[in-house]
C-alpha cells in the first residue's frame, strides 16, 4: 500500500536525483531563470544561467515576496531536502 509507495519514492539513492536536478539544492520544483528578449532575428525570450542559479533565484524571490526577516520561523513543506528553510536561515536569519 502507501508504505510501499513511500519507500519506492523516498528510499532512492541521491545518485538518481543528482543526474537531473541541480547539484547544490536538489530541488525538484520550478526554477526561475533570467529571461531576456531574444536577439534579432529571433523572437520571444532567451533564458540565461544555470539550473543552480535559477534555483537560487527562486529561493530569493520567495523569501523576498514573503518579506522574511531575522528571527521568523519558516515551515518548509515539499521543497526537497529542506532547501528553502536552509536558505532562509543562512541568508535571511530565519529559524
Amino acid at each position: 500500500g502507501s508504505l510501499k509507495n513511500i519507500h519506492a519514492h523516498y528510499d532512492l539513492s541521491n545518485d538518481l536525483f543528482t543526474s537531473f536536478l541541480d547539484k547544490e539544492t536538489l530541488m525538484y520544483s520550478s526554477a526561475i531563470y533570467d529571461a531576456v528578449k531574444a536577439p534579432a532575428p529571433q523572437k520571444g525570450l532567451v533564458f540565461r544561467g544555470t539550473l543552480e542559479e535559477a534555483q537560487w533565484r527562486k529561493l530569493d524571490t520567495l523569501c523576498d515576496r514573503a518579506q522574511m526577516e531575522p528571527g521568523q520561523t519558516v515551515l518548509d513543506i515539499g521543497f526537497g531536502w529542506g532547501g528553502l528553510s536552509l536558505h532562509a536561515a543562512k541568508k535571511y536569519g530565519c529559524r
